[in-house]
């Protein structure tokens, strides 16, 4: 069995109704978002799993809407619209918030009565970011630190199969090698600051995200995902995790473990 990463962690400091229509005598203005991305300082494409998009109109908070969606409004006219980019935190369903760390979407646009508005959701990330950790595996690993008790089980740069590029993290579980569990290189994080790490992943099995503190060398498996055959990005709050504490200094780590007798997938 098989389950590949690609980890990316960005850190940066960071340092809102309008009333939906149900009355149909009622002549709305209707916006509408058939799909959202996300894009590099070039426009290339980013994976993302944006699900939903938070509608302020002159600053008044109009509702969060799953995409695609088409919503009616009374206000018309010149008005300033502003789209949030909403994510699920942990990969959770009832953790629904802001991307604080994504550029929201500005326009001023002219609504009229009846007429429908489309607009193009797609998005960037704010240009102030510090990239503490950026490991897509195309030129090696930070992984490089095994923490099980098995030699032959590690966390590897694999070309099988990714993403994005021609590389990802691999690890292989089987009846000889049961558990692995692999740490990143060592990074610093200074307090005070919005801190989310992001990455895409399929398995085969439940895997353990955690973060590993110094110099306590307190290990803190905070978060277990399940297996799942396609492709999906989680967002972490970081900042929520490593800062609980006064200590700087980390590595990320991943576990997974099968039991002797388990098949493999």
């Amino acid at each position: 069995m098989k389950w590949p990463w690609h980890i990316i962690l960005f850190l940066m400091l960071f340092s809102w109704s309008c009333d939906l229509v149900q009355d149909h005598h009622l002549n709305p203005a209707t916006i509408k978002v058939s799909s959202v991305s996300l894009a590099n300082s070039n426009n290339a494409p980013l994976s993302h799993a944006i699900r939903d998009i938070w509608v302020y109109i002159d600053d008044q908070y109009a509702g969060s809407f799953t995409v695609p969606f088409s919503i009616p409004v009374l206000e018309t006219g010149e008005r300033n619209l502003k789209l949030y980019p909403g994510i699920r935190y942990y990969g959770i369903l009832s953790k629904p918030e802001i991307h604080p760390l994504i550029e929201p979407i500005e326009t001023s646009q002219k609504l009229i009565a009846g007429n429908t508005l489309e607009l193009q959701a797609k998005y960037h990330y704010k240009n102030n970011l510090s990239i503490t950790l950026n490991e897509g595996f195309e030129s090696g690993s930070i992984f490089i630190n095994d923490l099980d008790s098995l030699p032959s089980s590690k966390l590897v740069r694999s070309g099988l199969l990714s993403r994005d590029g021609n590389f990802a993290g691999y690890a292989a579980l089987d009846k000889q090698n049961t558990i692995v569990e692999s740490a990143s290189t060592f990074f610093t994080l200074s307090n005070k600051k919005t801190v989310f790490m992001e990455f895409d992943f399929k398995s085969d099995v439940d895997f353990n995200v955690g973060i590993i503190s110094y110099p306590s060398k307190q290990k803190n498996y905070f978060l277990t995902l399940r297996p799942t055959a396609d492709w999906k990005k989680v967002y972490i709050p970081l900042h929520e995790i490593v800062f609980e504490n006064n200590e700087q200094n980390f590595q990320l780590a991943f576990r997974a473990s099968i039991s002797n007798t388990q098949s493999v997938g």
